[in-house]
């Protein structure tokens, strides 16, 4: 069974051992910077786009879902 956990955007990523799937979210601006992040600490990227938009402070928040990759 998969460990789910959210995790901070500013996280190591590399340093996750435990975890096999996660779930993160941050500005949309930080969408490449994050989607960058995930493929070289070996995660695949399972789902990703924007997830809420809040229309009075004009904020789109980016949200990821991924595995781990299995080697």
């Amino acid at each position: 069974m998969s460990k789910y956990v959210n995790i901070p955007l500013r996280c190591n990523l590399i340093s996750i051992k435990e975890i096999e799937r996660m779930e993160i979210e941050g500005p949309m601006e930080d969408r490449s910077e994050i989607l960058d992040s995930l493929g070289r600490a070996g995660w695949s990227v399972i789902r990703s786009g924007p997830r809420v938009e809040d229309l009075k402070a004009d904020i789109t928040i980016f949200h990821v879902i991924a595995e781990r990759e299995t080697k």
